[in-house]
């Protein structure tokens, strides 16, 4: 038999959910003064998962100047990012968010965790990208600046590059 204290804490679980759920929703719908207003969407969204090749113009040594990525994004403005590049155990899975900035035009910001070969954590990386795309909307390029982080949050190195990306169809 269920105790009286059993029972309450499961209903404020439940209530808390709920709330948490709700407001969840009004925050990726755009409830007023929670985000930075974008441009009428007209139907334009990114929504879906699109394989990209990355080109780096200015690759540190020992790093690939190109490798290929997958870009998840979410509706409501979230994205995952996943990358081909050498050593996948150094970092994590990138996590960030996409927006409409204008007609055919967005822009995205991720960010992953990065760890040396022993696996302490060694800082972040993150990309900011403006992304044109495609009449069709199912081809985008971009123009991409990546910034290596320390743990403490200081910005050590500046890496510049391209994207050309294709929407995956099933």
């Amino acid at each position: 038999m269920l105790q009286k204290g059993t029972i309450i804490g499961a209903a404020t679980l439940i209530a808390a959910i709920t709330i948490a759920t709700t407001a969840s929703a009004a925050f990726a719908g755009g409830a007023p003064g929670s985000r930075k207003a974008a441009a009428p969407s007209s139907g334009q969204q990114l929504n879906g998962t699109w394989k990209t090749a990355v080109q780096l113009s200015d690759a540190p040594p020992g790093v690939a100047p190109t490798f290929i990525a997958l870009d998840t994004f979410l509706p409501g403005g979230g994205l995952l990012v996943s990358s081909s590049a050498d050593n996948p155990g150094l970092r994590s899975l990138a996590h960030g968010t996409w927006t409409r900035t204008g007609n055919r035009q967005f822009s995205s910001t991720f960010t992953w965790f990065r760890f040396d070969p022993t696996g302490k954590f060694v800082g972040t990386q993150r990309v900011r990208r403006t992304m044109n795309v495609s009449a069709g909307l199912k081809a985008f390029h971009s123009t991409d600046v990546i910034e290596i982080v320390s743990p403490a949050g200081a910005v050590v190195a500046t890496i510049h590059g391209t994207e050309d990306g294709v929407v995956l169809d099933g």
